[in-house]
């Protein structure tokens, strides 16, 4: 008999992964949190196709907005590792 597997095992485990919120200091007292993707955000990221689309599927358009505001003239290795960071801590690779 093939062994039967649970949607909320799946969901359970998710929970107990332990990760916790991107959280980017900018300011002194200013951060900028980044919630754990969906499913559909991991989705989403295989059809992105620019670096502005990616930030914008992980973090949505208005913190994406927030990052190029504040980074958007610095260099580009900038805003490609903040990126890379944020893929890296929810366990998305690089």
């Amino acid at each position: 008999m093939s062994k039967t597997y649970r949607l909320d095992g799946y969901r359970e485990k998710a929970k107990q992964s332990g990760k916790e919120p991107f959280v980017l200091e900018v300011g002194d007292d200013d951060n900028i949190v980044i919630a754990r993707p969906t499913g559909r955000q991991m989705m989403e990221l295989e059809t992105a196709t620019s670096s502005r689309q990616v930030m914008e599927v992980l973090c949505g358009a208005e913190v994406a907005d927030r990052l190029i505001e504040l980074v958007g003239n610095d260099d580009a290795d900038v805003l490609a590792s903040i990126g890379d960071d944020i893929r890296a801590h929810f366990g998305l690779g690089a």
